[in-house]
């Protein structure tokens, strides 16, 4: 996602601070000039199916979906209720801290979203109240500009759909280091982050190769590198379904016990969308990395290339590589 193509239609700035009674927020329409709008635009892109952050939705008997906006015009009675929410949270845990907050109703590849973003003081912007009782943002004259904008606390809500994203960041509520977002403000219906979903995945897979393949098991393994690459490449997901009926349609049994670890690892059968991050990481090269550390980078192509590579499946489960045809060795 890049910055350009995120269009924001409106935001309310605010102040969290436990020591306040209530929340101070304001509205505020951005430029496209603005300074201030293209570091929104940054921020909105940035984390926008961010590969750590938890992917969720909303019940239909919610909360949550009650007060939830259908256009801009009640944009600002939702903000103000989740302002208090968080307000009240902050005076019972010190773990969330004090700081500068902003809601932003932006639309991103033709769907609404209303975003939130929560970051402590030391920012290219911080949030100050003037006279009269309004909140700004201001340029922070102490901190140098940064590439981009950074926030531990954020959740996107698809208004169209339902569908959420939220920050990973956790602390300690009632003894127990939580999601203050997900579990307290949104209640939302949790689904893995990205990175868990999709390790997940890959686990499942080449356990079940290495017990059913056997001898086969490595050059199996590098064919499902190849699968999963190409699938995300075309897709920009990776369809469990699929993948599994590419890498084992020559192997019953394989697919029968692939299916029971699948379900025991909660692997959800529903498409899992892959941010571009992972989607270049499976994609280019992948690390082959020895017992005693060594490791070696290569070409996704060149990895089921015969001339180029010999696998051998190990007794005790590992992988043995053969390198044909080293023109040199070189020192850098």
């Amino acid at each position: 996602m890049k910055w350009q193509d995120v269009v924001i239609k409106k935001v309310f700035f605010c102040m969290f601070d436990s020591n306040f009674e209530v929340v101070p927020y304001s509205g505020y329409v951005p430029g496209d000039e603005d300074e201030v709008y293209r570091y929104l635009c940054q921020m909105v892109a940035k984390y926008y199916y961010h590969e750590t952050s938890r992917k969720g939705f909303i019940h239909e008997d919610s909360e949550l979906l009650q007060i939830l906006p259908e256009n801009g015009d009640q944009f600002e009675a939702f903000v103000n209720c989740i302002c208090e929410q968080i307000q009240d949270l902050m005076k019972q845990n010190p773990e969330i801290q004090s700081g500068a907050g902003l809601f932003a109703w932006v639309t991103m590849e033709e769907q609404d979203y209303i975003t939130f973003f929560k970051s402590n003081y030391q920012a290219r912007f911080c949030v100050s109240q003037d006279q009269n009782g309004r909140v700004h943002w201001i340029l922070n004259p102490m901190i140098l500009p940064g590439p981009s904008p950074k926030v531990n606390e954020y959740f996107y809500l698809n208004i169209n759909d339902n569908q959420a994203q939220v920050s990973d960041f956790e602390c300690h509520i009632d003894g127990l280091k939580q999601n203050y977002l997900a579990e307290y403000v949104l209640k939302l219906s949790f689904k893995p982050s990205e990175v868990v979903t999709v390790k997940a995945i890959d686990d499942s897979v080449v356990e079940t190769i290495k017990h059913c393949y056997e001898e086969q098991a490595p050059q199996k393994i590098m064919e499902y590198k190849t699968i999963v690459a190409d699938q995300v490449k075309e897709k920009g997901q990776i369809i469990v379904s699929e993948l599994e009926e590419a890498v084992f349609k020559d192997n019953e049994q394989a697919a029968i016990l692939y299916q029971e670890v699948a379900e025991q690892q909660q692997i959800p059968k529903i498409p899992v969308y892959v941010s571009k991050k992972t989607e270049r990481k499976l994609g280019k090269k992948q690390k082959l990395v020895t017992d005693s550390g060594i490791e070696i980078l290569v070409p996704l192509e060149l990895l089921k290339d015969d001339s180029v590579f010999e696998y051998y499946q190990n007794e005790d489960g590992k992988m043995s590589i053969l390198i044909k045809e080293i023109g040199s060795i070189e020192n850098k």
